[in-house]
């Protein structure tokens, strides 16, 4: 087994990150999102040849928030994260 790493990401400055950081450990995948505004939003993740493997909708206020994933048994790799809505689009490569 190997240790879990977190990896936090910060923009430029003129920017505001949306996916700050993704970890993943057994059949989960937690995420730590910066929402810019109140409202609704779409999180997915995808293969990276674009095949869908999980959307959700989350709904909230403006600020830090993590969200748990029960990814399954999907085969080790890298796959896409992405969160879109509400004037954000944001989308970060990981390691499953």
């Amino acid at each position: 087994y190997s240790p879990i790493v977190t990896v936090m990401v910060a923009g430029d400055g003129n920017e505001v990150s949306v996916i700050r950081g993704i970890a993943a450990q057994g059949s989960a995948v937690r995420t730590f999102l910066h929402l810019p505004a109140a409202g609704a939003y779409q999180l997915s993740i995808r293969t990276m040849d674009g095949q869908a493997l999980y959307r959700t909708g989350l709904s909230g206020q403006s600020g830090e928030i993590s969200t748990d994933i029960a990814f399954g048994s999907h085969a080790h790799g890298a796959y896409v994260l992405t969160l879109t809505g509400n004037g954000a689009n944001s989308s970060r490569v990981f390691v499953y």
